[in-house]
């Protein structure tokens, strides 16, 4: 699913050094329909860092139109897959990123 691929983008951008998983999303709720071929364009920030996890607020539009939205939260892991602290870094990053 293409949603929690760009959190995980942003997720790497603002934390460099980490890898990441996705553990969760709120709920998809479609505002309007899309049709085959349409372009969309996704929008992401960052709305809460903890230890370990992050959640972004991610929406979906198609021109200036709300096709929905939803929150994604990431999860720091080491090379083992367990859980990993951030280091002091850079904590924000806005992406407008088309879909095509």
């Amino acid at each position: 699913m293409w949603i929690d691929e760009i959190a995980s983008m942003a997720a790497s951008l603002n934390f460099r050094e980490c890898h990441f998983v996705t553990v969760g999303t709120k709920e998809f709720a479609f505002h309007r329909s899309v049709r085959k071929g349409a372009i969309l364009s996704l929008e992401t920030k960052q709305i809460h860092r903890g230890k370990t996890s992050v959640r972004y607020f991610e929406n979906v539009l198609r021109e200036d139109e709300e096709i929905f939205s939803t929150e994604v939260t990431q999860v720091g892991v080491d090379e083992p897959g367990q859980k990993q602290s951030f280091p002091n870094g850079k904590f924000f990053v806005s992406l407008p990123l088309p879909i095509l």
